[in-house]
C-alpha cells in the first residue's frame, strides 16, 4: 500500500501548460464581465450619494426658513453657484442644521450649486 501511494505521488507532476492556459482564459473572461458591472455600480452609488446630499441640504434650508422666517443670508455677494453652496453649507453647519461642515460631490464632473434667491440646490456639470 505504501508503495502504491509513493508511486502515485512521484508520478504526479502538476498541471500541464494547456490546463493553466485554459484557467487563465476563464479568469480573463470572468474579469472582462465583472469589471464593467462593478464600475457601473460605483458610478450609480456616487450619483445616489450626490442626490441624497442635495436633499439633505435642501431639507436643512427649509428647516432654517421655517424657524427663522427667511432663507439663509450669505455674507458675500456670491451669485448662484458653488461658492454660494459652500457658504450656505458652512452657515447651516454653524447654526446646527447640518452635521457636516463640508459636503463634496462624489462625481468628478459635477458640482453643487446654490441659488440664494430660490433657496434651491442643484447638481450641475462643471
Amino acid at each position: 500500500m505504501k508503495r502504491q501511494i509513493k508511486k502515485f505521488l512521484s508520478n504526479h507532476r502538476g498541471f500541464t501548460l494547456a490546463e493553466l492556459i485554459i484557467v487563465l482564459a476563464i479568469l480573463g473572461m470572468l474579469s472582462a464581465i465583472a469589471i464593467p458591472i462593478f464600475s457601473n455600480i460605483v458610478n450609480q452609488a456616487a450619483e445616489k450619494t450626490d442626490n441624497t446630499n442635495v436633499s439633505v441640504v435642501e431639507t436643512a434650508i427649509e428647516t432654517y426658513r421655517a424657524e427663522k422666517g427667511s432663507l439663509p443670508t450669505l455674507t458675500t455677494n456670491t451669485a448662484k453657484g458653488s461658492a454660494a453652496f459652500t457658504e450656505v453649507v458652512t452657515l447651516l453647519h454653524d447654526s446646527g442644521y447640518l452635521k457636516n461642515a463640508t459636503i463634496e460631490t462624489q462625481q468628478k464632473d459635477k458640482e453643487f450649486q446654490y441659488d440664494p434667491a430660490q433657496g434651491t440646490v442643484e447638481l450641475a456639470t462643471k
